[in-house]
């Protein structure tokens, strides 16, 4: 049988430690190892991710959320662009669009997680914002310092 330790592999964004020096500090609940590739003829960055996320909560974890912050920028109907109307302050915002995809979701057992992802809207119901992805997983990650991660 497994450890409580399994593997996710996505495109996702950065998270940093915040933490005073010489204070105690608490365990991470994620470690990240990024790798990534310039495409600047295509205008694009491919990218891979090994995600190792600790549930440090008491309660058994049945879904991850990930933000994928590049997403309000994919068109027009995000949540950001619908809310700043089109303006970032008093300036337009550039008709410049990018956007996360992700194309291949696995535990490190080779599970496949993307028919189990889908895009939610938690803050206001807008069906067209993929800012916010979430996966169902197969078995939850238990309380308490248990773990999924991923190739």
């Amino acid at each position: 049988m497994r450890s409580a330790k399994e593997g996710l592999l996505l495109v996702a964004t950065f998270a940093l430690p915040l933490a005073g020096l010489g204070q105690a500090q608490a365990p991470p609940t994620a470690s990240y190892e990024i790798s990534c590739r310039l495409d600047a003829g295509k205008k694009t960055v491919e990218g891979s991710e090994l995600l190792t996320w600790t549930n440090r909560t008491t309660r058994p974890a049945t879904t991850l959320q990930m933000h994928l912050y590049l997403n309000a920028f994919r068109n027009t109907r995000s949540t950001f662009w619908r809310e700043a109307q089109g303006f970032h302050r008093t300036e337009p915002l550039p008709e410049s669009w990018g956007s996360v995809e992700i194309t291949r979701l696995t535990l490190e057992d080779n599970t496949d997680l993307l028919p189990m992802l889908s895009y939610i809207a938690p803050d206001d119901g807008n069906e067209d914002d993929r800012t916010v992805a979430e996966v169902r997983l197969p078995r939850p990650v238990l309380g308490a310092g248990a773990a999924v991660g991923g190739a």
